[in-house]
């Protein structure tokens, strides 16, 4: 690629909420169905691992859901408890493999709950536990009001390290 910069790569979250017309998603991963010529595609926490890893990316992401807004409470609550699920095959898929640079790859949790408090404190305080050298506040900017953005933000700021 020729950057000799950073990099920090996503793992695809996003496209699970912005293809929401064109996937599936179970305990296993997501499966994608290509709007170019109709393939599918799978994308599971450890597979989105090792894509981010071979690009060489210094940050990576964990796998998660982005939920859409709104979002009904139950669906979140699901939804981010598969993220903490997804969360702890990323880390063991990490542990189990080597660097593939002669440098370290860091590895960010992200935060999800959609837009309600009591859910993204919860991921928050789980995605903290995780041990990470940092953190990502996900799940936002997909049609909340800017205010509702912002408090959600300020909720898990008093709760993650390095803030």
């Amino acid at each position: 690629m020729n950057w000799d910069r950073n990099i920090l790569t996503d793992s695809g979250g996003y496209q699970v909420y912005s293809l929401s017309s064109r996937r599936k998603i179970k305990e296993e991963g997501v499966k994608f169905k290509s709007h170019i010529d109709g393939s599918y595609h799978v994308f599971t926490p450890e597979n989105v691992m090792e894509i981010q890893r071979s690009i060489g990316a210094d940050i990576i992401m964990a796998f998660d859901e982005c939920t859409p807004y709104p979002c009904d409470y139950n669906y979140a609550r699901r939804s981010m408890h598969m993220t903490h699920r997804w969360l702890e095959r990323c880390l063991t898929h990490l542990d189990k493999t080597p660097f593939m640079y002669d440098y370290e790859q860091t590895f960010f949790p992200i935060v999800q709950g959609s837009t309600y408090k009591d859910l993204r404190k919860q991921s928050a305080e789980y995605i903290a536990n995780a041990g990470a050298q940092g953190n990502a506040i996900g799940g936002l900017s997909v049609g909340e009001p800017a205010e509702e953005m912002y408090a959600m933000t300020e909720v898990v700021t008093d709760i993650l390290p390095g803030r």
